[in-house]
């Protein structure tokens, strides 16, 4: 069992068997479970109120739980387990003993849509008045400008290739297409998790940037930590918290976000690393 991260309190787990607190303080922290068998993870009696870890089933072994006498654990779908490989759970203790779970149980999903509320009298709209969320506009008044839409999980995770991934110079593959004139993407924070097989690249430095005008030297760098984890021989899962944009053009309006190399293609025979992105972001107008 080891640590990977000062920064980021990552601990991969190879056993099969996984009682929490074991390690000497689980509380914060990402467990990483790589064993292609079935693992059991125990929830002890006494682990204290906040307590709150990461769950990643990085291997193909299904993940459950087993909850020592007293320990209670509730979860919105009445399930204990993991969905699948690269599966996300955050367990939480909410109470003296009693835990909620959530994320990527078998069965979770989406609830079906409530009906629609019944729309409110039409009032007077004011010279600069914003259209309320789901109110009717008024018989005369203008509608105000659009706000800002909220943090969007982007379709993910993102998989790519190691052809894509010896390729990013000559054909940079899209993350997040353009958000459409006059708007712009806002990088809030993102995870990479790398699956390497037999060889690593050797060069490959992927960055993510703003796509407005890579072939002209003339772009918006992300200041992320991602660059150099296709370089490395072994599973990785890398958090980026920052939002910090490099370059002159960041955020740039209507462009999406490209995974490139300003460094050339990585010409590694056999390199078979693969990648997956998950980035959160917020699309805001430009007035």
């Amino acid at each position: 069992m080891t640590v990977v991260g000062p920064r980021n309190g990552v601990i991969t787990i190879s056993s099969t068997a996984y009682t929490l607190g074991s390690s000497g303080g689980d509380n914060g922290r990402i467990l990483s479970f790589t064993s292609a068998s079935a693992t059991t993870i125990t929830i002890p009696v006494g682990l204290p109120i906040g307590f709150k870890c990461t769950i990643i089933q990085d291997g193909a072994g299904a993940l459950g739980f087993t909850l020592e006498s007293g320990v209670v654990l509730n979860n919105l779908a009445s399930q204990a387990a993991s969905a699948g490989r690269y599966a996300r759970l955050t367990l939480e203790a909410v109470g003296s003993d009693s835990y909620v779970l959530a994320g990527d149980v078998p069965g979770a999903g989406a609830g079906p849509t409530g009906p629609a509320g019944s729309m409110g009298p039409g009032g007077a709209t004011g010279p600069t008045g914003a259209t309320g969320a789901t109110g009717g506009t008024g018989i005369t008044g203008a509608t105000g400008p659009t706000g800002a839409t909220g943090i969007a999980l982007s379709t993910g995770p993102i998989h790519l290739t190691a052809s894509q991934l010896a390729h990013l110079t000559t054909a940079p593959p899209e993350l997040i297409p353009a958000p459409g004139a006059g708007k712009a993407i806002l990088f809030v924070t993102g995870a990479l998790q790398t699956v390497f097989h037999t060889t690593p690249f050797s060069s490959a430095n992927a960055r993510v940037y703003y796509t407005n005008d890579i072939p002209g030297n003339n772009f918006g760098r992300l200041d992320n930590g991602w660059q150099n984890q296709l370089l490395q021989s072994s599973n990785r899962f890398v958090m980026d918290a920052t939002n910090e944009p490099a370059g002159p053009l960041a955020p740039v309006a209507n462009s999406g976000l490209s995974l490139w190399d300003t460094d050339g293609d990585d010409a590694t025979a056999g390199a078979d690393t693969e990648a997956y992105y998950t980035i959160f972001y917020e699309i805001i107008t430009i007035v």
